[in-house]
């Protein structure tokens, strides 16, 4: 800031612009209109202007994709997620689906999580997919047979912990608003203990106070982030197999197919079916962020 304050200083005396401070001129037009509309958001929420939904309880089936999670941090996300659906729905299935059934390093560790699957979910499934995509497919599509998939569907990542046992209610409550049809929880990073996890920590604290809170403001959150967060199933039921096919190209490159950003995709087809998506602040889980930076480097990458 100092830095900021006098390269202004010699702009004004000398009439040029030094190129730091047209790129940190950039970056607060960007910045400070985020934090503006973030700001409004939260007021208008303290005043019960806006998200102020009654209390009602819906039937949804919840679908936890596992891939070489640790037995500790299964047995958290469910106790929780199954706790939080039986106090917050009026009716619920849980699905969980584990991935690298074959993968020899891993085998005792998955049948360790099998096991802990048993205790909480109605249906356990074992793949060697590795895709997320396809496992979030089969989920559905299981769920559909076996006559479990309820009007609203909760996706989420095994290493995610509820923060409190309201989680599930505080989050589905926005659905009786017919125009919303998805809705994030906040996310924050569990227990940051080494700098590269308080940087991300701090940066999921200021997407939750700027960038998604604006967009809530106007129910256009353009990824409902795939830790947790919830839809209304009948906007995605029929879109599994474009999900598992998606692809991009870049310029005259590809296609390539798409692994990572399955969130976003399924964000897309609710904002093309012109519902809206939103996050609900007071939904708070947190999650595991790697504790080395080149982990980090490799999943921002992704």
């Amino acid at each position: 800031m100092l830095e900021f304050i006098r390269l202004w200083c010699e702009m004004l005396k000398t009439g040029q612009w030094p190129v730091f401070l047209i790129y940190a001129l950039l970056m607060l037009a960007l910045i400070v209109p985020r934090m503006v509309l973030g700001w409004i958001f939260y007021g208008l929420r303290r005043l019960g202007l806006i998200q102020n939904y009654p209390a009602q309880k819906c039937a949804a089936t919840a679908m936890v994709t596992v891939a070489g999670e640790t037995p500790q941090a299964l047995e958290r996300c469910l106790r929780g997620l199954k706790k939080s659906l039986e106090r917050g729905t009026t009716e619920h299935a849980l699905l969980v689906i584990i991935d690298k059934w074959d993968d020899a390093v891993l085998q005792d560790s998955n049948i360790e999580l099998a096991t802990i699957a048993q205790k909480y979910a109605d249906v356990i499934l074992c793949t060697n997919a590795r895709s997320k995509r396809r496992n979030l497919r089969e989920l559905m599509r299981v769920a559909e047979e076996k006559g479990v998939l309820k009007p609203l569907t909760i996706l989420v990542d095994s290493d995610t912990f509820l923060a409190d046992l309201n989680v599930v209610e505080k989050l589905l409550r926005p659905f009786v608003d017919e125009r919303i049809g998805g809705v994030t929880t906040a996310q924050l990073i569990d227990n940051p203990r080494t700098w590269v996890q308080k940087v991300s920590f701090w940066l999921e604290h200021a997407r939750m106070l700027s960038s998604m809170a604006a967009a809530s403001l106007f129910r256009q959150v353009l990824c409902l982030p795939g830790r947790m967060y919830a839809v209304r199933t009948k906007l995605i039921v029929d879109q599994m197999d474009l999900l598992v096919h998606d692809s991009f190209r870049f310029l005259w490159w590809g296609p390539w197919q798409c692994f990572a950003g399955d969130d976003r995709f399924i964000t897309n087809c609710v904002l093309k079916a012109g519902y809206g998506t939103i996050m609900v602040p007071e939904a708070l889980v947190t999650t595991l962020a790697p504790e080395k930076f080149e982990d980090t480097r490799k999943m921002w990458t992704r």
